[in-house]
This record gives structure tokens, sequence and C-alpha cells, in this order.
């Protein structure tokens, strides 16, 4: 039996380019929802005794999830969306992957930074039990694919 051996850069490369789709798809919504978005502003009265501090934007953003259930019985790839609540920021793509790995994916590795050139997401995984990052290569095909759709269909 001959054994299969998946290039990790390969892998990478291929992360990349669906953190790229899910960065187009998000600001396409974002530009089209900020046509129709109103702005109600609101005067705030402050005494000498008692200083109110802004409110912090917040932003909602839909993430998808593993469907647990779903994946035990047949498909590890389905996933449920889940709508977050974060602080307004323009790097939609860094406060996906950053919510994903702090729970969801945190078994396959840390997410470190992403860097967007060219239309190409370079996302940066750290995997504390290889120093050579090379763990993602040994998933097994469920965990590839629960892996591979999270970050897809986000």
């Amino acid at each position: 039996m001959s054994t299969i051996k998946i290039n990790p850069l390969l892998i990478l490369i291929f992360l990349g380019m669906l953190v790229a789709l899910l960065i187009w798809n998000v600001t396409k919504k974002d530009l089209n929802n900020n046509d129709k978005a109103e702005v109600n502003v609101e005067e705030v009265s402050t005494s000498s005794e008692e200083e109110t501090l802004p409110q912090a934007e917040t932003m909602d953003l839909v993430v998808y999830l593993q469907d647990k259930e779903e994946a035990v019985k047949s498909d590890c790839g389905v996933t449920i969306p889940k709508t977050i609540t974060i602080p307004q920021t323009t790097g939609v793509a860094d406060a996906s992957l950053t919510y994903l790995f702090e729970d969801e994916l945190s078994k396959y590795g840390a997410y470190k930074s992403i860097e967007i050139k060219n239309g190409v997401a370079h996302v940066v995984i750290f995997n504390q039990n290889d120093p050579n990052g090379l763990k993602i290569s040994s998933l097994s095909s469920c965990e590839i694919r629960h892996l591979t759709s999270v970050l897809e269909d986000t």
C-alpha cells in the first residue's frame, strides 16, 4: 500500500486562496451594506464629576463552524453559520481567523497572521507540536475536510 504525501506548501496556498475568497465575499457584502446604512448620532452630555466614554463601534461577522452532529453521522465538511459581534475593524479576514483559531480550529495550530499581497492571502499557522509546521500534512481526511470547509465557507 503506497502512502500519499501532501505538500504542506500546497495546503497553505489552498488556505490562502480560501481566505482571499472570504475577504472578497465579505468586502462585496460590506460595500452593498454601506450603501443602505443610515447613521444616527446622539449627543452625549457629560458632567464635570463623571466622564462618559464613547461607545465602541461594533460589527457583525458571520463565521461558519462544523456541524458536529452531521459530522458524526456522515459529512465532516457540513458547516453552520454563526454570527459574532466584534469591534469595528477593516481587518475582517484577521478577525475571522482569530475567532476561528481560538476554539473551532485550535487543534490544527495557532493562527499568527495573514498577509494579503496581489489578491492572495498568506496565512501563518504555528503548530507548537511540530516546530517545522508539518503536522497539517498528517491530518485525516475528515480533519482536512473540517479545516477547509470552515475556512472556505467563512
